[in-house]
C-alpha cells in the first residue's frame, strides 16, 4: 500500500497543477485546456484508485473532482461552443401605436397586422416563437435600455418549461394542435439516472396538416459548461453535454443551427432522429463504450424507437443498461481510451 503522506503529497501537487492550469483559461482554449485537464484527471484517477486503500482513496478522489467542478462552474458559462449571431427586438407597444398614428395607420391596422395568418405555417411559427423568446427573456432578465437584442447573448437553461407553457397558451389561442413532450435523463422517468441533465420540455405542434419541433431554448445545450467528448471517462461524474455530439456530424449541426437560429423546424424522416440522437448520446457514460467495444458516437434508434421512448415505458434505460448511462461510478479499466478518435 503507498505511503499515505507521499499520496497526500501528490495530492497537493496534482491540485495546484489543476489550479494553475486552470488560470490560464480563455473563451478561446476553453475546450483545449479543459481537454488537457480532464485528461490530466482521469490519467491521475486511475494512480489512486489503483494505489490507495478505500478511507484515502474516496478522499482524493473526491478532491480532484471537486477541483474540476469548480474549474468548470468558474469558467464554462460566459460563451458557447458555436457562432452564432441572431438579432432579436422587442417592441414597445405604445412607441409602435405612436409611430403608427404618425404615419397615419389606426389601431385597428396596427392591430389586423400583429395577427399572423394561420394559413402560412412559417409566418405562424415565427410568430409563436418570438412570443415565447420575448416572454422568457421579459420575465427573466434585466434588459439593457435598448430593444435591439442578440438571442446569443441569454442563457435559456432552466427556461424550457415555462416557454413550453406558453407555447402551448399560444397555440390554445389560436386553436393550434400541440403536445409537451418532456425528456428525461435515458428517457426513463424523473430521476432514474443521475447526471447534469434533469429534463427538458419541447413542443409538438401540427399545423395544416404538417408536424413541427418547437424548441425555443435550445442555445442552452452549446454552453461552454461540459461540452467536451474527454470528460467522458471521470468516475463520479456524467460525459459530455448534447451541444458536443451536434457538433460532429453535419446533418445534426444544420439542425441545430436551424433549431437555436428559428427556434422550429419541420419533423421529416430522420429529424427527431437527429435531434433525440443528441440527447441519448449524452446520458452514456464511458462504460458505455468500453463495456460494447464501440467506437462511435451514433445510435441505432429510428424516428419510431424515440417516439416510444417518449410514450410508452421503453427507454434507453432498458435498451443500454443503468451503469453506462449518467454519473460513471466505476473508473474505465483504459483510462487512455482516445474519445476524439471515435469522430469519424
Amino acid at each position: 500500500m503507498a505511503n499515505i503522506k507521499g499520496v497526500s503529497n501528490k495530492m497537493i501537487n496534482i491540485l495546484n497543477y489543476m489550479d494553475d492550469k486552470s488560470k490560464t483559461l480563455t473563451t478561446d482554449n476553453y475546450e483545449q485546456v479543459m481537454s488537457e485537464l480532464y485528461c490530466y484527471v482521469k490519467y491521475n484517477l486511475a494512480w489512486f484508485l489503483s494505489d490507495v486503500s478505500n478511507n484515502p482513496k474516496a478522499m482524493f478522489v473526491r478532491a480532484q473532482l471537486d477541483k474540476i467542478l469548480d474549474i468548470e462552474k468558474k469558467y464554462g458559462k460566459d460563451s458557447l461552443i458555436i457562432d452564432f449571431n441572431i438579432p432579436f427586438s422587442i417592441e414597445n407597444k405604445t412607441d409602435e401605436f405612436i409611430k403608427s398614428v404618425k404615419n397615419g395607420s389606426s389601431i385597428y391596422d396596427l392591430i389586423r397586422e400583429s395577427i399572423p395568418k394561420k394559413s402560412d405555417n412559417n409566418e405562424m411559427l415565427d410568430f409563436i416563437v418570438k412570443e415565447a423568446r420575448k416572454s422568457i427573456i421579459t420575465e427573466n432578465f434585466e434588459l439593457p435600455d435598448t430593444s435591439n437584442l442578440d438571442l446569443g447573448d441569454f442563457d435559456f437553461s432552466n427556461l424550457c418549461y415555462p416557454a413550453a407553457e406558453h407555447i402551448n397558451l399560444l397555440c390554445a389561442k389560436h386553436s393550434i394542435e400541440n403536445e409537451r413532450i418532456i425528456i428525461y435523463s435515458g428517457f426513463g422517468e424523473l430521476n432514474e439516472i443521475k447526471n447534469n441533465f434533469q429534463q427538458h420540455h419541447a413542443t409538438f405542434v401540427t399545423l395544416n396538416g404538417r408536424s413541427y419541433l418547437v424548441d425555443v431554448t435550445y442555445s442552452q445545450f452549446f454552453i461552454q459548461y461540459i461540452n467536451n467528448l474527454d470528460r467522458l471517462g471521470l468516475i463520479g461524474l456524467s460525459g459530455s453535454y448534447v451541444g458536443s455530439y451536434m457538433m460532429i456530424d453535419k446533418d445534426r449541426l444544420d439542425l441545430a443551427i436551424k433549431l437555436i437560429r428559428d427556434g422550429y423546424v419541420e419533423l421529416t424522416d430522420g429529424v427527431l432522429k437527429m435531434y433525440m440522437d443528441g440527447f441519448a448520446l449524452s446520458f452514456r457514460n464511458a462504460l458505455f463504450y468500453e463495456n460494447n467495444n464501440i467506437s462511435s458516437f451514433s445510435t441505432e434508434y429510428t424516428d419510431g424507437d424515440y417516439l416510444r421512448f417518449l410514450y410508452s415505458d421503453d427507454s434507453q434505460i432498458k435498451h443500454e443498461g443503468k451503469e453506462n448511462l449518467g454519473y460513471q461510478l466505476k473508473p474505465l479499466k483504459n483510462p487512455y481510451l482516445d474519445f476524439r478518435s471515435f469522430i469519424k
